[in-house]
Formats: structure tokens, C-alpha cells, sequence
């Protein structure tokens, strides 16, 4: 999973995007909402893309699509371990 979001430069974006809006607890840990909970604010984006008529946004509602797809097949468990390797990741760059 965490290797075919990385290939997807967007769906790294978005699903950044929507991880800005979580909170972190006094020992700075995330409080990570659940799955739905991301997914459904993932296609909150994608309806208010689908409301744009250019072609150039078909790949970003194409790539939140995606993303959707493959949180909506992942655990509680995996989706936090995908946030935490996602965020080594952002550390690395």
C-alpha cells in the first residue's frame, strides 16, 4: 500500500492534506481519526473538485478516487502504520 501512494505524487498530497487537519496529544503523538472518517473527508475533496469542468483535474480526482479505494481495504491498524511511515517519509525529504 505505502509503496503504490508513493508512486502517486498526488495521492501523497491529499492524503497529506487531510492528515494537517489531525491533532497531536501532549507527547506530540497524532490522534488519528478513523479510516472512515479519512475517507469520507477524502471524498468531500473529490466532490468539490468534480464541481471544476478542466480536464487537468481528472488526475487529482482520479488519484483521491484511488486513495479511497485503498484506505477502504486497509485496518485500523495498517492505516496507522501508513500515517507514521508516511510521516518518516515527509521527515526524510
Amino acid at each position: 500500500m505505502i509503496k503504490l501512494i508513493k508512486k502517486r505524487p498526488l495521492c501523497l498530497y491529499y492524503l497529506w492534506k487531510v492528515c494537517q487537519r489531525f491533532k497531536r496529544d501532549e507527547s506530540q503523538e497524532l490522534i488519528l481519526p478513523p479510516v472512515k472518517a479519512v475517507i469520507g473527508q477524502l471524498q468531500s475533496e473529490r466532490r468539490n473538485l468534480e464541481k471544476v469542468e478542466k480536464e487537468s483535474i481528472a488526475l487529482h480526482i482520479s488519484s483521491l478516487a484511488l486513495l479511497e479505494e485503498i484506505l477502504k481495504n486497509e485496518s485500523e491498524q495498517s492505516f496507522r502504520k501508513l500515517i507514521s511511515n508516511l510521516e518518516e517519509f515527509g521527515k526524510g525529504q
